[in-house]
Parts: structure tokens; sequence; C-alpha cells
């Protein structure tokens, strides 16, 4: 038997990987979420009821202290005064890429040395055509508003919180996410949050803590990149983002989890002495 902990489900075109998936979900012993958007959707499609258990972020690794590697991957990356946008998880439609890439050069107009960098982009689905949609976005840009576009690739994950220190913002507009770790992890490291005004993010965040935008609306994430240039707006948001994230720790997390495969456990050695004793 197994415990079974739903990030998300993908929108799989392999029948056979499709399957997988979902046998994955109704044999498990129990299923755990990250969410109580999944909570409901697991419920919807397949009839489990799954426990909520939120993730957590180690402010041991993500603070908003400056380190020596902050300058390091300053000149890696080649970033200039700014501001400067994070955008993560690569070129991919979930992550709403495209929108964000639109929405930076719109900002482009008026903020003429703003960057965007694009970190990430490891994946088991083929995004090809999402990336070729990208690309002809870009082709269409200024020469200068391309070089300001920088396709960081996968970075190494010590590199992390240094890449979100150097950040203005991070802006993660994503269509579908199971929880959005990569927002408690910019917080905690100072940086503010552009996201959507939408579970899952809205189980955790409101209006105090981040500028929540409609991820399909591409004025209004260009909007809010720009409401962060605003020193009173971004200092709100730094500090609000460092005391949300600190509500949310590992430790808190695991001990969630030890309550669960405590009980599958002890359910499980009940069932054996019942059977021994048969």
């Amino acid at each position: 038997g197994f415990l079974r902990t739903v990030h998300h489900l993908d929108d799989l075109d392999d029948p056979y990987l499709s399957a997988c998936q979902d046998r994955s979900v109704v044999t498990a012993q129990r299923c755990l979420c990250v969410s109580r958007l999944w909570k409901g959707k697991l419920r919807q499609i397949y009839g489990v009821e799954a426990a909520v258990v939120p993730s957590g972020v180690s402010p041991r690794r993500f603070s908003p202290n400056p380190s020596p590697d902050d300058a390091l991957w300053r000149e890696r990356l080649g970033l200039g005064a700014g501001p400067v946008f994070l955008a993560l998880g690569g070129v991919e439609p979930r992550k709403n890429t495209v929108g964000s890439l639109h929405a930076f050069l719109q900002l482009r107009a008026e903020y003429p040395g703003a960057q965007l960098v694009i970190a990430g982009g490891v994946s088991l689905l083929d995004h090809s055509a999402y990336r070729q949609q990208f690309n002809q976005v870009l082709s269409q840009a200024t020469p200068q508003a391309r070089q300001a576009v920088i396709l960081a690739g996968t970075l190494p994950d010590g590199a992390m919180p240094s890449v979100f220190r150097l950040a203005d913002a991070l802006v993660f507009p994503s269509v579908k996410e199971g929880f959005g770790l990569a927002v408690l992890e910019a917080m905690a490291c100072g940086t503010p949050v552009i996201a959507p005004a939408a579970p899952p993010f809205i189980e955790y965040l409101d209006r105090s803590d981040a500028l929540l935008v409609d991820p399909e609306d591409v004025s209004a994430i260009a909007a809010a990149m720009k409401w962060i240039a605003d020193p009173s707006v971004y200092d709100h948001l730094r500090a609000a983002g460092l005391a949300l994230s600190a509500r949310f720790s590992w430790d808190a997390s695991a001990r969630e989890h030890l309550t669960h495969y405590r009980q599958i456990v002890g359910h499980e050695s009940a069932s054996l002495a019942t059977t021994l004793s048969m």
C-alpha cells in the first residue's frame, strides 16, 4: 500500500500515462493534496476524499539577507539596474509564459531598462507548440526588448535564493497550480509577488499580501508590474510577504504528514493482527 500526495493533475494525451495517473489516485490507501482546490477536484473527478497538507518554506534557505552569491548571479544573468521581473517554470502553457511576455513588452515602453528573467523549463510534457508561439511574440519585439528577455534555463537549486533576491518581483500568473510554492519562496526572500486572483492562491493570499490579477488579462499583469516600481507599493508588499511566508513551515507540514503516515501504519498493523488471529 501507499500514500499519494497530489500536487496537481496533468492533462495527458497518452492514454497509458493518463491511466497511470488515475490508478495512482484511486488505488492509494490515502490521498493528500496541497490545497482545497485540489481536494475538491479529487472528490469531483474520482470520489476520493483527500486531506489538505499545505506546503512550507525554509527560512534557513530562503531569506532576505544578502549573500555573496547574489553578485555572482547578477553578473551571470547579465542583470542591469532594472526593474527585474522573474518568471519561473520555463516556457509552458500552465505557467502562462506568453502572457507574462506580452505584459513585459507593454511595460518596456515605459521602463526601457526593465528585464524579464525566465528560469526553469524541464518537463516531461511536450510544449514545443507553445514555445513556437512564445518565440513568435518575442521575434516581433524590438531588438532591445528581445535582449531584455533572459531565458536562463534550469538553474542550480542553490542559486534560487539569490535569483529571488535579485528580482524586483516574481511574475507568476499561472493558469494551473497545485499550490504555488514559488510564491512563498519569493516572499521569504523579500520579493513582492504578482499572482492570479484565483484558487489555490487566494486560499492563502489576499490583496494586502500580493498583487492579485486576472491571469488572462495581459494589461492587468503589465499594470501590476508597473505598480511594483512604486517604492511605497514595493515596501508594503515586501513586508507583507515576509510576514506571510513565516507562517508556513516545513516542520509543520512534516508533522501533519506524520499524523497520516502513523494512521496508515496503525491501520495496517491492526489489520495484520486480525488476520493472524483468525
